[in-house]
């Protein structure tokens, strides 16, 4: 998914690249899902990434509001 140019406004990873962030659930919910998976449902992708050990992350004070992602592995 991230590596999907057309998805780029979407979703991306972090400069990083220890997470990606989805800048715009609805979007993504609209496009790339559907696409990817059978199934439109934010929540539902969310449940599968934390059955992968994937957990929502804080992003720093004065950020945007996107939903950031990263693995435990990945995590300090």
């Amino acid at each position: 998914i991230l590596q999907v140019p057309s998805f780029q406004s979407v979703i991306s990873s972090t400069p990083q690249g220890d997470a990606f962030m989805v800048k715009d659930v609805t979007a993504f919910s609209q496009t790339v899902l559907p696409r990817m998976y059978k199934h439109q449902n934010f929540s539902s992708f969310v449940c599968q990434l934390n059955k992968y050990d994937f957990h929502k992350v804080s992003v720093k004070e004065g950020a945007d509001d996107s939903d950031h992602v990263r693995t435990s592995s990945s995590q300090d």
